[in-house]
């Protein structure tokens, strides 16, 4: 399978005339962020799936990645063009679907002997203080949290900083249970 990085991603993009989605910067800092860890990861689970660049630069760590998110986008587009769709599963609705979705995957696959070893989530959803915060409860059994926009976005930074949680590239915030 074919190594999705931030270049390649750019270079796709700009021959499809897909330019706009270049400009993103989410994908650019978890690449970047993930670098810096080299984590082994099983599962990863990403709030806020936007348009799926993100989700692509997770394929090349983790063995599955599970998107949440409330609105539907192009990703599904993206994934196939970079083609990884094969190693994403994603999950669109409300809020509370979103809580039930995570929850169901968590327990119920579990519980019928389906081991899905969820170790790292990346949020980058809503923005503001009280969703970072429910974001984060919905995903810290993980163990390791990733959060964008931690150096832009003041209610980002204040719910990081209240749990511990470091600047581990531009823009990243990183979380890791003791």
């Amino acid at each position: 399978m074919r190594t999705v990085t931030v270049q390649y991603i750019q270079e796709r993009l700009k021959e499809l005339g897909c330019n706009i989605l270049v400009l993103s910067s989410a994908y650019q800092d978890l690449e970047e962020a993930l670098k810096k860890l080299n984590p082994k990861i099983e599962g990863a689970i990403e709030i806020g799936t936007h348009n799926g660049l993100s989700a692509a630069i997770l394929t090349n760590w983790a063995q599955r990645v599970y998107t949440f998110d409330i609105s539907l986008r192009n990703s599904e587009f993206i994934w196939n063009l970079l083609g990884v769709r094969n190693k994403i599963s994603s999950f669109v609705g409300n809020r509370e679907e979103l809580q039930w979705e995570v929850n169901y995957i968590v327990q119920n696959w579990q519980d019928v002997g389906i081991n899905v070893n969820f170790n790292i989530a990346h949020v980058d959803g809503c923005h503001d203080y009280e969703w970072v915060k429910k974001d984060f409860e919905l995903v810290k059994f993980t163990g390791r949290v990733l959060f964008h926009d931690y150096d832009l976005i003041p209610g980002v930074r204040q719910f990081c900083d209240e749990i511990g949680a470091v600047s581990l590239s531009k823009n990243m915030g990183y979380w890791e249970a003791a």
